[in-house]
C-alpha cells in the first residue's frame, strides 16, 4: 500500500503558534524520510520539533526487511540529539537514557501488554502464553487489546509528567507496575479502565512500587 503523506506543514504551524514542541510520530519503514523537509524547516527557523520513529529492533536490522531504512542519523545536523532506543530488556543503561531525556521535559515508559492479537494468536494457541486472565464483568474481554489503550493514552498524557523509566504491565483489568524483571504492586478491576480512572489510582501505584536503582545500580532507601 502507498503511504499516506505526512502533515508536516501542519506540525510546524502548531509548534510555531505555540512555540512548544510538537510531536511528530511515523512507524517503522521509510516514512521517516518524509518528516526530513519538515526537519530542515525546523532546524533553520529555530521552530522546536520532536520526531518519534519506531524503528526494528537490533536483530532485524540491515538484512533488508521490506519498507525499512537506517534511521539513527538520518537528520544529520539538522537534530540537537538523537537517541535511538531499543525495547526495554533490563539492559544497562536504560535507566540512565530515561533520566537524560527528562532533562528535556521527555518521559519514556514502557507497556508489555498481555491479549490476544494477529500478533499473539498463534503463541496463546501453542500454549507460550496463558490465554486464562482473571474473569471479569459480564461481556468483559480479558484479553481484548483494547484494555491496553487507557494505559498507553495516560502514559502520554501532562497527568503522567513525573513518570519515567518505568515498565508497565496490562493484561484484561489489571495493572502492574515492574520491578527489574519482577511484578511489583497492582490494581485489579473486573473491567476495562478509563484514562480518568487510572489517573486517580496510577500516580500511588507508582509511589508504592520499589524506586529506580540509581546511577551506581543502587536502591535509594526510603524513609
Amino acid at each position: 500500500p502507498r503511504m499516506k503523506a505526512v502533515d508536516w506543514h501542519g506540525k510546524l504551524g502548531l509548534a510555531v503558534e505555540t512555540q512548544t514542541p510538537v510531536l511528530v510520530i511515523t512507524t517503522s519503514g521509510t516514512a521517516v524520510a518524509n518528516l526530513h523537509p519538515a526537519v530542515l524547516e525546523a532546524h533553520h527557523s529555530g521552530v522546536p520539533l520532536i520526531v518519534l520513529s519506531g524503528d526494528r529492533p537490533d536483530e532485524l536490522r540491515g538484512i533488508g526487511s521490506n519498507q525499512t531504512t537506517t534511521q539513527p542519523g538520518i537528520f544529520g545536523a539538522a537534530v540537537q540529539r538523537t537517541w535511538d532506543g531499543g525495547a526495554p530488556g533490563g539492559e544497562p543503561g536504560e535507566q540512565d537514557a530515561a533520566r537524560e531525556l527528562a532533562r528535556y521535559g521527555v518521559t519514556v515508559n514502557a507497556v508489555y501488554p498481555t491479549a490476544m492479537s494477529r500478533l499473539t494468536e498463534d503463541l496463546f494457541k501453542s500454549g507460550q502464553l496463558d490465554p486464562k486472565a482473571p474473569t471479569g464483568a459480564a461481556g468483559f474481554d480479558p484479553l481484548d487489546a483494547a484494555n491496553v489503550a487507557p494505559l498507553v493514552v495516560w502514559l502520554g498524557s501532562a497527568q503522567s509528567g513525573e513518570v519515567t523509566g518505568r515498565v508497565f504491565g496490562a493484561k484484561g483489568g489489571r495493572i502492574t507496575v515492574a520491578e527489574g524483571w519482577r511484578a511489583g504492586p497492582h490494581v485489579q478491576k473486573d473491567s476495562r479502565w478509563t484514562v480518568a480512572e487510572l489517573d486517580a489510582v496510577l500516580p500511588d501505584l507508582v509511589r508504592r512500587a520499589a524506586p529506580n536503582a540509581d546511577l551506581a545500580g543502587q536502591l535509594v532507601a526510603q524513609g
